[in-house]
């Protein structure tokens, strides 16, 4: 017979199962916090030492990196600058601050420190931890807690960072991401390299800042860095590629479950398989090839999409991860019909009809509002263009997703990639790295028909750009670059 617990007793007997639960590490799988948003500060340095700095292509080894605290100090920086949102530019704050509003006067070329604090709960204590940043202009140098945890200089391009050895779990953490914009243009041209210093810089776009999103992401040793959906020529086939990486040390084993659903009706699983899975200590890429007979096509203007979710479970139980992506069947090529070449969605030709975005976009230059994009989408339509051409600029992550959902393609370039004045060895790196980003976030998207690397050139590809366009190839197959 089971005896009853004095009531008296229970708040004693909860404050230890509560107290037990928090010192134990959390339980398997993802956690995701959005960082952007409000609840920044943004302060200009304009007395930091920019201007003859060396510079670090990637792989990036930190302790060969100067540290640059502000010049104000670590305890006065925590009180210094304006209420601001991320994503945001500094000219989008600060532009004519030199008392000229004309022109490119306003454009900012400095230092400035964009600052918050997060918190890392008993949720993520155990786990590997990651500040994933979407976009940024132009260096960025990233500390938490006053320690530099990471620094990258490519611009425009995701890139993620190991923050774990730096976050406080039982207190508020402070991040502060020294931002560095040197040069820039507010004009078409991007076709040139910029001097910053001795240093040649691939061109871009004069707004400076934190131009993306940031997000806190905590997860186990075994996790998924990457998901990308491929087409086939077979308009309802797909090849699915789930990249594992694996810090454990050793190998792991446990299964891999893939469901496709449809986007608008999530509940709707069109294909699902789990299969086994050994993911060695350097981590691995694994495929699985779906057929789906009764998929809806993605085509110009009747724009059906799909999710792809994949998700791996240890055998041990003890490290899970789970990703999506969506995209949508379909296939876009090039075929010859009574000697013409002709543009061809799945079985049905389309022509190409698209005006020209040079990469700005109204109140804070570098990105699109949820109004500005809806306002481009629906002028796409009404005007009746096919695609969206996003030329001598890269193109933003979140109007590639807005064409996915209306029906139209897009174009995009790599940006500042030409560098007609003879790049060195320096900027050859940078942008192909670039490039490599570009395709990694954006090959996915059922819209996107092509990259342009280079745009109204008169020489011939040379050695350096043709191994960039096999790069390009083999992380996308399925595009004409």
């Amino acid at each position: 017979m089971t005896r009853a617990v004095p009531f008296r007793a229970l708040p004693f007997m909860v404050l230890i199962l509560l107290t037990s639960a928090c010192l134990a590490d959390a339980a398997p799988g993802r956690v995701v916090r959005e960082l952007s948003g409000k609840n920044w500060k943004l302060w200009l340095d304009r007395k930091a030492d920019w201007m003859n700095d060396a510079l670090f292509m990637p792989p990036v080894d930190l302790r060969i990196i100067p540290i640059n605290p502000p010049t104000i100090g670590w305890n006065r920086l925590e009180d210094a600058g304006q209420s601001v949102s991320v994503p945001g530019t500094v000219e989008e704050y600060h532009w004519a601050d030199n008392g000229n509003p004309v022109g490119t006067a306003g454009d900012y070329r400095g230092v400035s420190w964009w600052s918050t604090t997060f918190v890392c709960d008993q949720t993520m204590r155990g786990k590997k931890v990651f500040l994933d940043f979407e976009s940024v202009v132009l260096r960025a140098e990233v500390f938490v807690n006053r320690k530099l945890v990471g620094y990258d200089v490519i611009g425009n391009t995701p890139f993620s960072l190991d923050i774990a050895g730096a976050v406080d779990f039982d207190g508020p953490n402070r991040l502060d991401i020294r931002i560095t914009d040197p040069v820039g243009n507010f004009d078409w041209n991007n076709n040139h390299w910029y001097p910053w210093g001795k240093n040649q810089v691939p061109a871009y776009h004069g707004f400076g800042g934190i131009t993306g999103n940031i997000v806190l992401r905590a997860t186990d040793t075994v996790r998924i860095e990457d998901l990308y959906v491929q087409n086939k020529p077979n308009f309802r086939e797909v090849e699915t590629f789930i990249t594992l990486a694996n810090s454990s040390g050793r190998a792991v084993e446990g299964e891999i479950s893939l469901e496709i659903r449809e986007w608008e009706f999530p509940h709707t699983v069109v294909w699902q398989k789990n299969i086994p899975a050994t993911v060695p200590a350097d981590g691995k890429t694994f495929s699985l090839y779906a057929k789906v007979p009764n998929a809806k096509l993605w085509y110009h203007r009747d724009p059906h999409l799909y999710v792809a979710n994949a998700s791996f479970i240890a055998s041990d139980r003890q490290a899970a991860d789970t990703e999506s992506q969506r995209f949508g069947f379909r296939w876009f090529s090039v075929q010859k019909v009574k000697g013409d070449e002709m543009f061809f969605m799945n079985d049905r030709r389309i022509f190409i009809l698209s005006p020209m975005s040079r990469g700005f976009w109204p109140k804070n230059g570098m990105y699109p509002t949820k109004e500005t994009l809806k306002k481009n989408m629906d002028l796409l339509l009404e005007m009746g263009f096919t695609m969206f051409l996003m030329n001598q600029a890269i193109g933003r992550n979140e109007a590639i997703q807005a064409c996915d959902e209306v029906g139209i393609v897009s174009y995009e370039g790599i940006g500042g990639y030409r560098c007609d004045d003879a790049p060195d060895e320096q900027t050859m790196i940078w942008r192909r790295e670039k490039a490599r980003r570009m395709v990694m976030r954006d090959r996915s998207h059922p819209s996107l028909i092509i990259y342009v690397m280079k745009c109204e050139t008169h020489t011939a590809p040379s050695y350096d750009e043709r191994r960039n366009m096999e790069m390009i190839h083999l992380l996308d197959p399925v595009r004409l670059v």
